[in-house]
């Protein structure tokens, strides 16, 4: 391992003065609050000047993975240079884009051990539909009821197998395994 003691010496320092951003954005699918990236920005900059230290973010791809590497360098020439990627769920460059500045932005806060939002287990850059299911539509009860009816199925006893109460508490996936359950039930007939 490198040794790295004027860089050491200046992270102490900077964390005696480096204090926690104000969240002065809101996130309003998930109730929180954070500090959007060029806010943390001019926040850290003073104190790392002061302490003879910079920051440098880029964005690297590389095996279908996104990321960021972070440079934190100290005037002495020593540096601390870590790498965040991983795959995004959608490839366009609106996802893109939003995962480099979230990247960017937990990396900061990460490499200066500072928080600059509530804690949301990482909800904002999840799939919405993954955090809100999404219903079963009516053309798709129907389909199970007749399914249900060909297959000579009692109703509670599917509910029961699904996990769920009735055709209202029935989800997307919910009717995904549904179907297939039933269509393997009729094959057997």
């Amino acid at each position: 391992m490198t040794q790295n003691i004027e860089i050491t010496k200046a992270l102490i320092k900077l964390q005696g003065i480096l204090k926690n951003p104000s969240k002065s954005a809101e996130n309003p699918f998930y109730k929180s609050k954070y500090t959007p990236l060029d806010q943390l920005i001019n926040h850290i900059k003073p104190s790392l000047s002061d302490c003879g230290l910079t920051l440098v973010q880029h964005p690297v791809g590389e095996n279908g993975q996104i990321g960021i590497t972070t440079i934190l360098m100290h005037e002495s020439g020593e540096s601390i240079e870590r790498l965040f990627s991983t795959i995004i769920p959608k490839n366009d460059p609106q996802s893109i884009g939003s995962a480099i500045t979230y990247f960017r932005r937990y990396a900061i806060q990460a490499i200066l051990n500072i928080s600059s939002e509530d804690d949301d287990d990482a909800n904002t850059h999840t799939d919405n539909k993954a955090s809100k299911p999404e219903p079963m539509t009516d053309d798709q009860r129907e389909e199970i009821k007749c399914l249900l009816a060909d297959t000579d199925s009692d109703e509670a006893k599917f509910f029961d197998f699904l996990g769920v109460t009735g055709f209202d508490a029935m989800t997307q996936t919910h009717f995904t395994k549904a179907v297939n359950a039933l269509n393997k039930k009729r094959g057997q007939k």
